[in-house]
This record gives C-alpha cells, sequence and structure tokens, in this order.
C-alpha cells in the first residue's frame, strides 16, 4: 500500500503510473474509478516540515582476503531507497569500499517536504522505507525499516544496524555476507503531531485472514483480486488489497495486513461508536479484475459484500484486540439509509454508510470481454445466494455460510486496563447502628433440663419399684397386665405416683413460662405445640438411658453458636413461612420468620431471610434494618451485604451502596469473587457518572460470571465474558427483593445475549412486578419464540392471565408449565402447583384438582398440597379422602387455621357435630380468617341447632368482610345457596356449600337467626337490619321478613307493619 502522489509536494507522475491513495487504493495500480466518499474533520493544515532520509554505511558485504590471499578488488558499491510518496527512487553516486573492514559509507542524503496530517501518518505507517544495496550496477540486498515510531511522536528512527536481506541473483550465487547491515536515519525537522496528540492517538491495524466458502463458480484464479475496507469515523476508510483465490481451498486469503493512524477524535469516535455493547461495524468485500486478465466484471455488484463485526472485546479494560468470523450477507440488506454505529447509545457515528472500497469504472475499457460467469438476478449477492437448482447454477453457493475471518489490533487500549475504584471514605462499621453484639445463644434453657431431670428420675423410680417387686419375666401377656396393675396400685398406695406428677407438672408450667409465654388465650393457642414439645423432650431423654454420663454442662460447654442451635426447626419453620408466603398469607408468612429469629437470634443467615422476605412485601425499611442485624451477628456476611447494596441503589443512597459493594469485592468474607456485587458496583458507579469505574465493574462481573459459568459447562470460555449472564444475575437478585425497575435497568445496561431467554423472562418478571401486562405479555411470548420447551414461561403467562381473572388461559398455560416440568426441565414448584389446583377447582374441575394436588403430595408433600386434595375431595363428595388428606395436612403444620376449619366441615358433613365443636374451637385459637369458610361452617352449625357456635363463626365472617376465596375451593353461588331459611328442610351436601360468604348481607341475616334463636332479640334485628340494608332480591324479602319478626318479638308493632309494607311493595 503506497502513498498517493497527491498527498507528495512535487511529485507530478504521469496520470497511468500514480499509485492509489492510502486508504482508498484500487485493486490495480491502473484501475480507474472514484475514491469512496469519506468524512474527515475539517482542521486547517499544518504548516510545512521537511522530512530527511539518510542512508549512512553498510558494514563489509562480502568476505575480505586473509592473509596472503590475493583476491580482485572490491567492487563499488551504491545505496538507492524508496520514500513514501515518491515515484522515483533516489541513489548516490558508486562508492569504494574501505580498505580496513570492507565496508561502504555512502553519501546519500535526500530531503522532502510535507504537510502533516493523518494521512501521511497512515502512509508512513504502511510503507517502510525501502533501501537497495548495489555491487556495481547488480542489486544484491534489501533492507526495509519500519517508520512506525513516528506515530508515537518520535522526530527521528535511526538504525544503526538494520538487516540486509540477500537477493536472488540470476546464474550466479549471491555473496553477500549474512552479518551485512546498513545504517540509516529518517529525521523530521518537527514532530509530526505533539506529545497529547501522540497520547490520544493510536494505531489501528486490520488483518484480513480470509473469506469463504466462495462461489462455486469462482475458479478463475488469476483474473480477479479482492480488497476487503472498514470504513472509519474521521479518517479514510481501511483497505487491505491483494486478496488471492485459493481454487483448493474454496476461500479467498489475503497477506499483508493494513494499519491505520487514528488522532484523538477518530479514537474518541471508534469507542462512541461501539458503546454500549452489541453495536456492529461493516466491513466489506469486493472483487476486482486484473489489468493482466482483459476483462471487465459486469457482475461487481454481485461480489460486493458486507459483514457486521463485533468490537465488544475492544470495551474491555486493557482489551487491544477483536477477532470474529461474521456472515457475509449482500450489502443491500442493509439498506441504503443504513447508518454507521447505529446502536450507540451516545448517538455518535451518524454517517450513512457509503461503500469503503472504489467502485468500478463506469466506461467499460476499451477492448475488454466481459467476465464469463452466470448472471445472478438484479440484487442478488452471490456470497449469499442460493439458486433454486443448484446443481444447474454455477453461481450457486455452498450450504455452508460465508465468512470473514478478522483481527482488529489497537498500539493501545480504548479503555484503561482494569483497576479497582478508589476505596470509599466511609466502613460498613460506620453505616451499623452502635449496639452491644448479641448475647450468645446459651445451651437448652433451664425449663427444659428441670424436665428433663423429672423424666429421668421418674423413670428410675418407676425401674427401682419393679425391681423391687418383681423378678425375672412374666410368662404371658396376663402375666404382664397383672405386674402391670400391682405396680400401679403400689405406686398409688405409696403416693409417688402423685409426687411425680405434681413434679412433672411444675416442671412443664416451667416450659410454658420461657418457651411458650405466660397466661391468656396464647397459652391455649399453643397446646399442640406444647404437646408436641414435651412427648418429644421425654423421648428424647429415654433414648439417652442407658448412655455414658456426662458432668453437668459437659455437652455444651465450648458448644459453638450451631451447636445449641435447633436446625430442624429452623428448617420447619423457613418451609412454613415460605408455604404461607405462595398462599398469599403474608402475616402468617412473617410469623414464621420471627419464629425463627427468636430460636436463633444470633445466625446471620436467618436474618437474611427475614430481611428478603420484608423486601418482598416491599417494607424496604424493615428490610434494611433486618440485613443490618445480619452484619450485627457477622460484619463480613456476603448475603447481606449485597442486598443492603441493593437497597442503597433502590434509594438512591449511592455512597453507602458503594460501602457495602466494596466490603463484598474487596475480600469480605469467603466468597470475595461476587459477580452480583460488582454489577451492583457498576450500576453505583454509573449513577455517580464515574464512568471507568462503572465499566471496570461490568467487565469483572462478566469475568466472574464466565468462570462460573466454565465450571458448569465447557462451553463457557471465561476469556470472552457475557454481559447478559452477569446482569441476569443480579437482575435475579433484584426480582427477588422486588426491585422491578432496577432490575429492567440493569437488563437494558447488558443488551441481548446469545439466545436472550432469560433476559427476556426476568423483563416479564419486573412488568408483572409493575403491573405492565401488555409489556409482560410481550417480553413473555418473546421468550416463548427463543425456547418453547421452558416451563418458566408459561408458569409467567399464567401468572398474567390469573392476575387480570381470565382463569381458563391461566389454567391452560399453568397445565403447560406443569406438562413441561419433566426431564431434563426442573420438577414444579409448590406456586405452580397449587396456582394449577387453584384454577382447577375455581373451574369446578374437580378430578382434574385432585390428581393435581396428589401430585403436589408426592413433589412437595406440604400441609398446603394435602389441603388442596382435602377441598377437591370434599366438594367431590368424597367425606373419607377428604378426612384423611385433612388429617395429613394437620400433621404437617397444626397451626394451620384452613386446615381447622375444613375438618370442622367434614366434621358437619358427616353429623360428628361434637368433633366438629373441637376443631371449631382449635380453628379459633389459631385464628382463622377466611370469611367464606366460617360462613360456611356457621350455616350448617346453624341447621344443626347449634347456635352459639354458628354465633362465633358468623361473627368471625363478618368482622373478616364476609367474603372471598378459600384458598382453592370453589367460589360458592350465593344465587343457589344464598339466604337459606332454617325451614326449608333442605339436604346438605358436601358438593354443594351452604354459602359462599360473597354476600355480607347472606352472613348477617345467618347470624341475626343465630341470635334470635339466643333470644337475644335486639341484637338478632340490628343483624336483620344490616342484612336488609345490603340485600337484594330474594335475599332482601328474607331479610325483610325475619326483621319484621325480629320487632313483632321486641312489641314493636309499628316497626314490624312496615317491614311488611316494604315487603309488600318489592
Amino acid at each position: 500500500l503506497r502513498l498517493s502522489s497527491a498527498l507528495c509536494e512535487g511529485a507530478a507522475a504521469p496520470a497511468h503510473r500514480r499509485k492509489p491513495e492510502c486508504g482508498t487504493m484500487a485493486t490495480s495500480p491502473e484501475q480507474p474509478g472514484e475514491a469512496a466518499s469519506v468524512s474527515e474533520s475539517q482542521e486547517p493544515a499544518s504548516p510545512p516540515f521537511t522530512i530527511t532520509v539518510t542512508v549512512k554505511s553498510t558494514t563489509a558485504l562480502v568476505a575480505l582476503a586473509a592473509e596472503g590471499e590475493e583476491l580482485p578488488p572490491p567492487e563499488l558499491s551504491r545505496a538507492s531507497f524508496l520514500f513514501a510518496g515518491e515515484t522515483d527512487a533516489c541513489e548516490c553516486e558508486p562508492v569504494q569500499a574501505s580498505a580496513v573492514d570492507g565496508s561502504y559509507t555512502y553519501a546519500l542524503a535526500r530531503s522532502f517536504t510535507r504537510e502533516s496530517d493523518p494521512a501521511l501518518v497512515t502512509a508512513l505507517l504502511n510503507t517502510p522505507l525501502a533501501v537497495t544495496i548495489y555491487r556495481g550496477d547488480v542489486a544484491v540486498a534489501t533492507a526495509s525499516v519500519d517508520l512506525a515510531p513516528f506515530a508515537e511522536g518520535a522526530e527521528a528512527v535511526v538504525v544503526d544496524a538494520a538487516a540486509l536481506t540477500p537477493l536472488t541473483l540470476d546464474g550466479a550465487s549471491n555473496p553477500l555476507l549474512p552479518t551485512a547491515t546498513v545504517a540509516v536515519a529518517v529525521t523530521l525537522s518537527a514532530p509530526l503531531m505533539t506529545v497529547k496528540e501522540a497520547a490520544e492517538g493510536c494505531v489501528l491495524t486490520l488483518i484480513v485472514s480470509r473469506v469463504g466458502p466462495v462461489p462455486a463458480g469462482l475458479v478463475d484464479t488469476s483474473a480477479f483480486t479482492f480488497t476487503a475496507g472498514m470504513p472509519l469515523v474521521g479518517v479514510r476508510p481501511m483497505l487491505v488489497t491483494g486478496g488471492t483465490l485459493d481454487a483448493a481451498a474454496g476461500e479467498v486469503t489475503w497477506d499483508t495486513p493494513t494499519r491505520c493512524w487514528l488522532p484523538g477524535a477518530a479514537v474518541a469516535a471508534l469507542k462512541d461508536r461501539i458503546k454500549g455493547r452489541g453495536s456492529t461495524v461493516p466491513i466489506e468485500v469486493a472483487r476486482y479484475c486484473t489489468p493482466e486478465s482483459g476483462v471487465h466484471d459486469p457482475a461487481f455488484a454481485s461480489y460486493h459484500a458486507v459483514c457486521a463485526a463485533s468490537l465488544d472485546d475492544l470495551l474491555n479494560p486493557g482489551a487491544v484486540e477483536a477477532a470474529g468470523s461474521p456472515v457475509l450477507q449482500a450489502r443491500s440488506s442493509l439498506g441504503a439509509e443504513t447508518v454507521v454505529g447505529a446502536g450507540s447509545r451516545s448517538g455518535a457515528g451518524t454517517e450513512r454508510l457509503t461503500p469503503c472500497v472504489l467502485m468500478p469504472p463506469v466506461e467499460v475499457p476499451v477492448a475488454s470481454k466481459p467476465v464469463d460467469e452466470a448472471p445472478l438476478p438484479d440484487g442478488a449477492c452471490a456470497w449469499t445466494y442460493r439458486a433454486d437448482a443448484p446443481a444447474t447454477d454455477a453461481a450457486a453457493t455452498p450450504s455452508l455460510p460465508s465468512t470473514m475471518t478478522f483481527t482488529l489490533l489497537l498500539s493501545k487500549p480504548l479503555l484503561a486496563p482494569f483497576a479497582h475504584p478508589t476505596p470509599a471514605q466511609m466502613s460498613v462499621a460506620d453505616l451499623l447502628p452502635k449496639r452491644e453484639p448479641p448475647a450468645p445463644l446459651e445451651a437448652p434453657n433451664t425449663a427444659t433440663e428441670a424436665f428433663r431431670a423429672e423424666v429421668l428420675s421418674a423413670a428410675g423410680t418407676l425401674s427401682r419399684e419393679y425391681a423391687a417387686m418383681f423378678t425375672g419375666e412374666p410368662a404371658d401377656d396376663g402375666g404382664k397386665n397383672m405386674r402391670r396393675k400391682g405396680l400401679v396400685f403400689e405406686l398409688n398406695r405409696s403416693g409417688k405416683y402423685a409426687a411425680m406428677k405434681t413434679r412433672l407438672k411444675e416442671a412443664a408450667q416451667a416450659i410454658i413460662k420461657e418457651r411458650f409465654f405466660a397466661g391468656g388465650e396464647g397459652v391455649q393457642g399453643k397446646y399442640n405445640e406444647l404437646y408436641v414439645h414435651l412427648v418429644e423432650e421425654m423421648h428424647a431423654t429415654l433414648r439417652a438411658l442407658g448412655a455414658p454420663s456426662q458432668p453437668p454442662g459437659a455437652g455444651t460447654a465450648g458448644a459453638s453458636q450451631m451447636d445449641v442451635v435447633d436446625h430442624d426447626a429452623l428448617v420447619r419453620c423457613k418451609a412454613l413461612a415460605g408455604e404461607y408466603e405462595v398462599n398469599g398469607e403474608l402475616d402468617l408468612s412473617d410469623k414464621w420468620h420471627q419464629e425463627r429469629v427468636l430460636l436463633a437470634r444470633a445466625l446471620p443467615e436467618v436474618w437474611c431471610d427475614y430481611g428478603a422476605f420484608l423486601a418482598r412485601r416491599e417494607t424496604f425499611g424493615k428490610a434494611e434494618e433486618a440485613y443490618k442485624e445480619a452484619l450485627g451477628c457477622d460484619p463480613a456476611h456476603v448475603p447481606a451485604l449485597v442486598a443492603l447494596c441493593a437497597l442503597m441503589v433502590r434509594d438512591e443512597e449511592y455512597a453507602r451502596a458503594e460501602v457495602y459493594g466494596q466490603a463484598v469485592t474487596s475480600g469480605a468474607g469467603d466468597a470475595p469473587a461476587n459477580p452480583v456485587a460488582w454489577s451492583l458496583l457498576a450500576a453505583t458507579y454509573s449513577a455517580l457518572d464515574r464512568e471507568t469505574d462503572a465499566t471496570n465493574c461490568n467487565y469483572e462481573a462478566r469475568r466472574l460470571t464466565a468462570q462460573v459459568m466454565s465450571s458448569i459447562t465447557t462451553t463457557a470460555a471465561a476469556s470472552n465474558p457475557s454481559a447478559v449472564e452477569a446482569f441476569a444475575a443480579t437482575a435475579l437478585t433484584l426480582l427477588d427483593l422486588h426491585m422491578p425497575g432496577e432490575a429492567r435497568a440493569l437488563l437494558e445496561e447488558g443488551g441481548e445475549g446469545a439466545n436472550g431467554l432469560t433476559r427476556r423472562l426476568c423483563l416479564a418478571r419486573a412488568a408483572l412486578l409493575e403491573g405492565s401486562t401488555s409489556s409482560a405479555y410481550g417480553h413473555i411470548m418473546d421468550a416463548l419464540s427463543v425456547d418453547a420447551t421452558d416451563p418458566r414461561a408459561f408458569e409467567l403467562l399464567g401468572d398474567l392471565h390469573a392476575s387480570e381473572s381470565r382463569l381458563g388461559e391461566a389454567e391452560e398455560a399453568y397445565s403447560h408449565a406443569m406438562a413441561l416440568s419433566a426431564g431434563p426441565n426442573p420438577p414444579a414448584s409448590l406456586k405452580l402447583i397449587l396456582n394449577l389446583g387453584k384454577t382447577l377447582l375455581t373451574a369446578g374441575k374437580l378430578g382434574d384438582a385432585r390428581g393435581v394436588y396428589m401430585a403436589g403430595c408426592r413433589l412437595c408433600p406440604c400441609a398446603s398440597t394435602w389441603l388442596g386434595a382435602g377441598i377437591a375431595m370434599l366438594r367431590d363428595g368424597d367425606l373419607d379422602g377428604a378426612e384423611a388428606a385433612l388429617a395429613e395436612a394437620n400433621v404437617l403444620d397444626h397451626t394451620n387455621a384452613k386446615v381447622w376449619g375444613y375438618l370442622c366441615l367434614v366434621a358437619l358433613l358427616s353429623d360428628r357435630v361434637d368433633e366438629a365443636e373441637q376443631a371449631l374451637g382449635t380453628a379459633f385459637r389459631v385464628n382463622i380468617t377466611d370469611s367464606a369458610l366460617l360462613a360456611e361452617i356457621g350455616k350448617l352449625f346453624l341447621h344443626a341447632g347449634k347456635w352459639k357456635y354458628a354465633e362465633g363463626a358468623l361473627r368471625r365472617a363478618v368482622k373478616h368482610g364476609g367474603g372471598g376465596g378459600d384458598g382453592g375451593s370453589v367460589p360458592l353461588d350465593s344465587a343457589v345457596d344464598g339466604g337459606l331459611p332454617l325451614d326449608s328442610g333442605r339436604q346438605v351436601s358436601a358438593t354443594q356449600p351452604i354459602s359462599d360468604g360473597g354476600g355480607r348481607a347472606d352472613v348477617r341475616l345467618a347470624l341475626g337467626r343465630a341470635l334470635f334463636e339466643q333470644n337475644d332479640i335486639e341484637a338478632a334485628a340490628a343483624e336483620f337490619k344490616a342484612a336488609a340494608a345490603g340485600a337484594e332480591g330474594p335475599g332482601l324479602a328474607e331479610a325483610l321478613q325475619a326483621l319484621a319478626g325480629a320487632h313483632e318479638a321486641l312489641g314493636d308493632k309499628d316497626a314490624a307493619a312496615a317491614c311488611r309494607q316494604r315487603l309488600a311493595g318489592l
């Protein structure tokens, strides 16, 4: 590649011998045509300066004569050189060799006047100084001097010993010594650029290795040459010329790269053009006919193609290389209005994509023939064209897509090498409240130890009495019974039984005061839990009998915090908290989280779980306090630090977010390599306009994510980390904390990934949390277009339909998700099972609902799945199955109020009123709040004549709204069974619930009747009046009739008459 003579002042070579300009060179020296249009900065021309080239001397070119040896005298030697922009070589007069060492000293020095501009620097980069050495009239050696230092601001390039390369001589061997060198100096009267310009600019090297496979019809290797080019903003395009066709390999190859000097403005433009990741730069390829071929190419446009090259690798800190093999496509596919650098966030590089390679001449050369090649349809590209009949169309391409393999090198990185951000001015300790650390957990409490001691004492007493009364083994079961009766009689007679009972009772009371609190309804509500606890402690004590004895406190003297925690209880409480959260009962979930805190308040994991739950409730202030409590237990707890960093980003407290994020990235805890923390720090620094720190943090997040991925799958390359995985992991963390806005902003920053499935699912979740269902639907459809076998997309689709009460569509989506939750996909989640079961129950598909819940009992055995199965069986008339399922639910969670409510319902429908009363009492103690279920229970008690229990259930139904669903039961139809009169004699059925509780009037009417039957006439009249105020149709008539009867019972005949008059007017 040579500098155009137009750049060289005074070089007036004939037009047919001029070399093409740097960056716009045609593939043939005699190729006519117009140069490509470029956009160059219009800066005032620099003053001219002088470049002086001096060829000083050479060492001995041939061997000297040894002592006593006679050799012909050395031949004269001369030197010549060709400088960039010159058409004729400069040479000196021949000189004699030194008699001492055989060296030559030349008097060759020439000066050239130039004007400095980027094109000249580019020409010097691509055109080294070519020095030729002659012996006599024969050129024997050449040397090449690289002038690249001028692009770094150097004032001179001095090479004292440039190696000489021997030339091949016709019919003779070349006697050149392998040690022969030449001394050359190139000096400037002034630097081509200032120190600042040299620091801001850089050298760009484009290497195009190959393009292939080529079209099948392209077989003539001599008629064509190929050029590849890349447009740049502010300077001339880069062209790689001289591509040749390798027919055997089926590809075009280039041997020589091209270099280009980018001034500071062009470097900034390049950086801005690829900023934001995902942007591409076009690289074109075209073919030309060689002058010697005697042909012209009417199919030039068919072989003019372009590929979209990604330079994202250059956006990594310290990166100086980007490479790839993008697919060639028709240039017309980009459109005439395609913008260079489209996709850049800054909007820079808004030039239209004009051809960067030379277009062929409009006039056909005289006496040339067209290329013998089958023409392609108008607008078709030979590199991408697929003929309808490949066997007969010679221009059809092979099955593999044609690609261009390129490498782009920078002399200095666009972004500075990675460096950790400046340490924050505060520390985590400065942000935590000053308080005493929590007291260490004590080993099993005093009351429990006392109870165990009493159990051991009682066991000892029993064993001693038995040993004193009997010897040997009983002969049979009758003997065992006789011994048992005798032992009981003796214990009662001696008073030992009463003493044991008293001591155990006192120990149990101490446990109640210490563990279950003292007095009132709180103790009543803990009876079942107390019973289980006492039985477990008794069995644990008896199992320890016979074990080696230990001194008091020996088992807990050196116990750590983890040793004294009841981990089984923690796991159980966590499972219950998650189960209630899935069911939407957030207050109960909160209760179980608090129970975990009471069990192990010194464990940071417990506080972190509680903080995450509070964030999902969107009580972010409380969540922050919970995470700070976790740091109070462990100042280096990574999950708490990451969550607090996210909360601070949400609150725009960026200084505090930096403190928490740096506490993780600087090596806190056992897992300092946390990509989520790095991503959050990047978001923090972006908000603070610290672009360099943000870029470094983003890069580190991608690098760490790639390391994690490479440990899972061999397809993940740590050297080319993906931004999407890193951003998606952080977005999932933010979504789990109910921060959809922050998650969406982070995903938009990361751009699209290889397939974008995780990103689309995260965006759908964020839109659902924000209530934007139309946007969520679009993201879900995009996710399904990527992978229609992923159950997560269908589950989100079901959530979307359910949120808009489209239960039929929700059922279909949930069913798809359930069907896909097998094989390679993860099993169905508890949330999916419960949501599908609920929609099926709502639709009245009781058999299907029963099957889903029973499958859930196998996959996720918990109280909710068994409860759902029990409700489905109850509504389907299978009372025995319902009772068995509800019993299983009660074993798994004896505090579940709905389970006790439905057990009461089953008992009532089975005419076991006494059991129903006990179940209702327990439901009251565990605070049942399901108004629909309470209304149904109250009306059944009303039918059974149990006025007091009916009143209790109906009053609570009114208190809690008198309506709503029952967590999976069929919504009951008030038009069918609302306002059932007491004397109707209607048979109650399990498949047709009494009432839906959906109308407060219906519940108030039933409550009034229960009060009326208990002779509380005034209270009954008030309820009847409230029922009449809110009732319509038949319900209003019943309420007015009941109210008239109440007024008559109270002796208020006028009010009764008014009610009957109103009733008559209906």
